[in-house]
């Protein structure tokens, strides 16, 4: 009996989603391709465009802290930038950018203070920010690994080893992403399903404190409550 209602359900479902008239939806599109400029502690008078053979194009702007972001979408060879044309106070100066190499998204860093443009990031910069995202994701577990009563230095050192692992993936996973764009945060979604998935026998084989259950739960929570962060960190910090 209950085979057949679930069945009249299913049609009766069925017949409603087929018989709706048709309905306007909106989806966003990938987004076009790019050069991004990155500029450090850039100051308030700088300004920048590119030179395309259809004329100038200006950017969109966007900071995280000390980085500011000038991004300039382009369509088709027509409005790919030749030249990036940097402007502070009275003075001007033209960079030629040559032949992209990239077909999506091309990334140069301005040394503001120097007056140099490099193609790429500056070598440094995702290890730096992988290790200030990881102290503090560290410092955020690790005060709620405290709060759940972990005193062990055996569990201390196992939870310093899985987060190391765990988190230092993620964060390094982040930082070879997209430099801008909306999309990050549908990344830092199924990276932390992924870890979650691991941690949660993770903690509970290495961590031998307290029973189970509980070490489950913190697992659970510390996740939960890194996604949080995590998702807040992308709006303030350079990824």
């Amino acid at each position: 009996m209950k085979f057949y209602i679930r069945l009249l359900s299913a049609a009766v479902f069925a017949v409603f989603i087929f018989t709706l008239p048709p309905q306007i939806a909106l989806a966003n599109s990938a987004e076009p391709p790019a050069v991004i400029v990155i500029a450090n502690n850039a100051p308030n008078d700088l300004t920048m465009e590119v030179q395309t053979e259809s004329g100038l194009i200006s950017p969109d702007v966007n900071k995280a802290a000390w980085e500011t972001y000038y991004v300039f979408y382009y369509y088709g060879r027509k409005y790919e930038p030749s030249a990036l044309i940097v402007s502070m106070g009275s003075n001007s100066k033209t960079y030629e950018l040559g032949a992209l190499k990239q077909t999506y998204n091309n990334v140069f860093t301005l040394d503001v203070a120097k007056g140099t443009l490099k193609e790429g990031t500056l070598p440094y910069r995702s290890a730096v920010l992988v290790a200030l995202r990881l102290t503090l994701t560290l410092l955020i577990e690790g005060s709620l690994f405290y709060l759940f009563g972990f005193r062990k230095k055996a569990s201390w050192l196992a939870f310093l080893i899985i987060n190391l692992i765990t988190q230092g993936v993620l964060n390094w996973a982040l930082s070879t992403g997209s430099i801008i764009g909306g999309y990050r945060i549908f990344g830092l979604i199924l990276m932390e399903i992924l870890v979650l998935a691991i941690e949660i026998p993770a903690v509970i084989m290495a961590v031998k404190e307290h029973k189970k259950g509980r070490r489950a739960l913190f697992a659970i929570a510390a996740n939960i409550l890194s996604f949080i962060a995590g998702g807040f960190m992308i709006t303030l910090l350079p990824v």
